[in-house]
């Protein structure tokens, strides 16, 4: 009985051992971009058929909810679309500058999630026009149809503090989401994303 035990003990610390090697193999080589623990196999979508299963992955009944469509990932940056609620047509972005202007002029024109300081300018800002309430313009569920050539991400922004976001991130290949502290936090993790998918061909 105790030579079981002792043996049990031993198998058990060559497999702790062995799983602790593989993860510090993983550090040091990089593979760490956010989406890697136990990341299932990329799932072929069709367009329609997103996350409309998975609504359980983020709050789908945000007011700023946002898709994000990549069409392209070239050396000169991303391009493709994103849809909100508030838009019938799709806003385009062609690098990432643009994306996250077009997002945060999104946010502040339905005033959600209200930012925790105020947008310094080089100009006078007196005269300043705030921007007014948008009416609805898309369904959930159209939004969630969309799809990327590349790749489908769905953002919910939940707060806008330290002059920057919080929120969570939901990539549709995978059926994985990833909490992100920053803007650019949220950048790192698309473009992870999109590494690893090219990785995997």
């Amino acid at each position: 009985m105790n030579q079981r035990k002792s043996f049990s003990a031993r198998k058990w610390r060559g497999r702790l051992f062995f799983v602790s090697k593989k993860l510090t193999f993983y550090e040091k080589s990089g593979k760490c971009n956010g989406w890697h623990n136990d990341r299932p196999a990329k799932i072929g979508i069709k367009k329609g058929e997103i996350i409309l299963t998975e609504r359980r992955m983020i709050d789908v009944s945000a007011p700023n909810l946002v898709c994000i469509c990549v069409d392209e990932d070239r050396a000169g940056g991303l391009r493709g679309r994103f849809y909100d609620r508030y838009s019938a047509d799709a806003e385009i972005f062609t690098d990432l500058d643009s994306l996250l202007i077009r997002m945060d002029r999104l946010m502040d024109r339905i005033n959600y999630p209200q930012s925790s300081t105020q947008n310094r300018y080089f100009f006078d800002t007196e005269n300043r026009i705030e921007p007014k309430g948008a009416e609805r313009m898309r369904t959930t569920d159209d939004i969630l149809s969309q799809t990327g050539d590349k790749a489908t991400f769905v953002v919910n922004i939940q707060y806008r503090q330290n002059a920057t976001w919080q929120g969570k991130v939901f990539w549709a290949e995978t059926r994985q989401s990833r909490n992100f502290r920053s803007a650019l936090e949220l950048l790192k993790l698309i473009d992870g994303a999109l590494d690893e998918s090219e990785n995997d061909g």
